[in-house]
């Protein structure tokens, strides 16, 4: 990340007052280590006495979703603010700069019955539905699995019945769903209930980008 850091100086590494000194960084509730053992990942200013400068860490533990990410400068500096072209809006309205993946890398079942009922496990790495982050989902094709039990190394959740209708194509979690209306209108003092719009509104469009 880049930004304003006022220093390159970590934790206990300078003795010197008035320098400042990054002392933690946070991606979502956790530290984001900045080190592997007393190596950086990378932290420097752009040049000596620059007040700007980039820093590169890695996160720890396994949760999974949207996150903000901020850093504390010690005094007078304090906690890092964020610019607002880098916010983003989450399918479920949440306010947040940095998201995180599960990565699957194997199923128990290849095959099973269209009368649904197999328990289905899907092993892998960083299921994570432990608060603040949202309830765990599951699909086979389109249609929800019905999640059981989750860890942190699989996910065991019971398949549905085959469907009637199958889609052409499966739409996952990336990508972008424009949903705009040409003639209505929100002022500045009722923009709160822009999430209340719909497609009922006047001149609804949809467009899906992928």
């Amino acid at each position: 990340m880049e930004g304003k850091t006022f220093t390159s100086r970590y934790g206990s590494d300078s003795t010197q007052p008035g320098t400042g000194n990054l002392l933690r960084v946070y991606v979502g509730p956790r530290e984001c280590d900045l080190k592997y053992n007393d190596n950086f990942y990378g932290f420097e200013l752009r040049y000596w006495s620059s007040l700007y400068g980039y820093l590169k860490c890695k996160t720890k533990g396994s949760s999974v979703g949207f996150h903000n990410v901020t850093y504390i400068v010690s005094s007078p500096y304090g906690r890092s603010m964020v610019v607002a072209d880098l916010y983003h809006v989450s399918y479920t309205d949440e306010i947040y700069m940095f998201q995180t993946y599960t990565a699957i890398t194997s199923i128990s079942h290849s095959v099973g019955s269209k009368a649904g009922g197999l328990t289905l496990t899907i092993y892998g790495n960083h299921f994570d539905e432990r608060a603040p982050y949202s309830k765990l989902r599951a699909y086979v094709g389109d249609t929800v699995c019905d999640v059981k039990n989750v860890t942190d190394e699989y996910v065991e959740c019971i398949v549905a019945a085959d469907p009637q209708y199958t889609a052409s194509k499966f739409e996952g979690n990336r990508g972008v769903h424009f949903e705009y209306w040409t003639w209505t209108t929100k002022g500045e003092n009722d923009l709160d209930n822009i999430l209340s719009l719909n497609s009922s509104n006047h001149r609804y469009k949809f467009k899906n980008d992928r």
